[in-house]
């Protein structure tokens, strides 16, 4: 950040942050006390003696950003304060003078905290440059995509667009899925879910808006559950997941809003189109502009894998996503462990699909050798893990499909065993908060690394 070097920063930083890399999941806790007063420090140093021209290019951030902005800064400004009290951060904890933003109480806030709350405001146009900044230096190195980024399918009901409302919004539903063979009893994962009465209220703009600030700096984005653009299953308040049901969208008008955005700000778009996918949707989907998403795991027809040249042209292809085992992880079946790990899945189940994940894995390979992407070896079947062959066999038959685009997922290139998230959970898995092994300068030296990069290059040239 500019300014950081001329900081004149206490001598026991340095070992603060070596603990903080040395843990094995990430601290965020633990990083925030750390940033916390540092980026307070040069924001101090922005007012006092910031650049001019990075003065007025911050006001006109704000200017642009408008009443979006201003809340957020606020609700974050607010949410500090209810905590250093011996509050909670979520709004919906608060005293009930301070759950809407338009009462007094809040407005008093607001002019006692102009200086914090321009803090935050300060924090978000940080964030916005540095992205801006890694989308021109990716462009710039001959990256024609860039930076991939991602549209979450819900919204935090704790977060400031929450806080907010408006008839948009439906407090009173979260987002979930009805129980399928990957969770028996169903998944809620928390998220407040728009409201299709009151986008219709509000034009759409608020979706709008929200794929507006996506596509900002992304040269793709990928639309999570993009089923929600038809329909989504809402759990009511107070209720598990087995009790919820599907709520219709205006389809036509979602996609259209979608591909009406895209073009202007010329982001590709992936629509994840996994789990339960209403009849016809990824056809309707594909002819509005969109891409599918197809991922390895899910590609057996009758219990045979599909060959590469079966896949869909308008797609992006993957071995895994995050949601998902790893491929090294999927060989041990680490997700079926998961599943009885966290109440999901009892150890009768677990036997069963242990089975059923071996029958997988000999499909698994006379698929890759059918498709000579990978030497026929009676050992591979025979293996505890996945080998590193049949794991470069993998991406070497999946960059042989004619999908537009190939995602090469970084746990994957590095033979990770545990995946980065399982959905549904909360305190049962440690979600988002798994270090890569290595730091990004040594990823060039990493074996099996440059193995499946090479072999996708081999298949792939760059036209």
């Amino acid at each position: 950040m500019p300014g950081f070097a001329d900081l004149s920063l206490p001598a026991t930083l340095e070992a603060e942050l070596e603990a903080l890399r040395q843990t094995e999941l990430v601290d965020y806790a633990g990083v925030h006390r750390v940033k916390g007063p540092v980026l307070e420090a040069l924001f101090a140093q922005f007012l006092k003696s910031g650049d001019v021209e990075a003065k007025d290019v911050f006001k006109r951030y704000c200017n642009e950003q408008g009443k979006a902005l201003e809340i957020h800064a606020l609700y974050e400004a607010l949410s500090e304060h209810i905590v250093a009290n011996g509050g909670n951060a979520a709004w919906g904890t608060w005293p009930e003078e301070f759950q809407n933003p338009d009462n007094i109480a809040v407005r008093d806030f607001a002019r006692s905290a102009k200086s914090r709350i321009a803090f935050h405001a300060w924090l978000q146009w940080i964030a916005d440059t540095q992205l801006a900044d890694a989308q021109a230096r990716a462009r710039a190195a001959g990256m024609r995509i860039g930076l991939y980024l991602d549209l979450a399918v819900g919204i935090s009901p704790d977060g400031s667009r929450s806080w907010l409302a408006g008839p948009a919004i439906a407090h009173q539903a979260r987002i979930g899925c009805p129980p399928d063979p990957f969770s028996a009893l169903g998944q809620d994962w928390g998220l407040v879910p728009f409201s299709p009465v009151g986008l219709a209220e509000e034009r759409l703009e608020p979706f709008r808006s929200v794929l507006r600030a996506n596509m900002r700096h992304a040269g793709a984005l990928r639309i999570d559950h993009a089923m929600g653009l038809q329909r989504l299953y809402w759990i009511p308040d107070g209720n598990t997941a087995k009790d919820g049901a599907y709520v219709a969208y205006p389809f036509r008008e979602l996609l259209e809003g979608v591909a009406e955005e895209s073009w202007i700000s010329q982001t590709i778009v992936i629509g994840e189109d996994l789990g339960t996918v209403p009849p016809g949707f990824t056809d309707t989907m594909v002819r509005a502009g969109l891409l599918s998403y197809q991922v390895f795991y899910f590609s057996e027809r009758d219990g045979v894998w599909m060959p590469p040249h079966a896949y869909r042209r308008e797609a992006m292809v993957c071995a895994s996503t995050h949601d998902l085992p790893t491929l090294k992880g999927w060989w041990v079946s680490n997700d079926i462990n998961w599943r009885v790990r966290s109440g999901r899945a009892t150890e009768t189940e677990a036997v069963i699909q242990r089975q059923e994940r071996m029958l997988d894995r000999k499909r698994l390979l006379d698929a890759l050798m059918g498709a000579q992407a990978l030497a026929a070896d009676p050992d591979y079947a025979k293996s505890p893990n996945m080998p590193d062959d049949v794991l470069v066999a993998i991406h070497r038959f999946l960059a042989a499909t004619p999908c537009r685009l190939f995602a090469v997922q970084l746990d994957d290139a590095l033979g990770i065993v545990e995946q980065a998230n399982l959905p549904g959970t909360v305190d049962e898995h440690p979600n988002w908060r798994r270090k890569m092994p290595l730091t990004i300068e040594a990823l060039g030296d990493h074996k099996l690394f440059s193995a499946v990069t090479g072999a996708v290059a081999a298949e792939r040239p760059r036209q």
